[in-house]
C-alpha cells in the first residue's frame, strides 16, 4: 500500500509541469498528461538503458529536448 502512495506521490510531482503546460496554453487542454508523463519517462528509460548511456550532460540535454518537444519548454532560440 505504501509503494502505491509514493508512486501517486511521485506521479503527482511529475504532472506539476505538463499541468503548468496545459494552464499556459503550450499543451492542448486535451492532452493525456499521464500518456505525456510515460512518454517522456519512457524517453529517458530507453537511453538509459543502452548499451552506452550519454553522461549526465548528455542526459541533461536529451530531456531537454524531450521538454521542448513536449511543448514543456520553450522553442530553442537561434543563435
Amino acid at each position: 500500500m505504501r509503494q502505491d502512495r509514493q508512486h501517486d506521490d511521485h506521479r503527482e510531482l511529475a504532472a506539476a509541469m505538463p499541468r503548468r503546460a496545459q494552464r499556459d496554453g503550450t499543451v492542448a487542454a486535451d492532452a493525456d498528461l499521464d500518456v505525456l508523463i510515460d512518454m517522456m519517462a519512457g524517453a529517458v528509460t530507453y537511453r538509459v538503458l543502452q548499451p552506452d548511456p550519454p553522461d549526465a550532460a548528455g542526459m541533461l540535454r536529451h530531456l531537454t529536448a524531450v521538454h521542448r518537444q513536449a511543448g514543456l519548454y520553450p522553442p530553442a532560440q537561434d543563435t
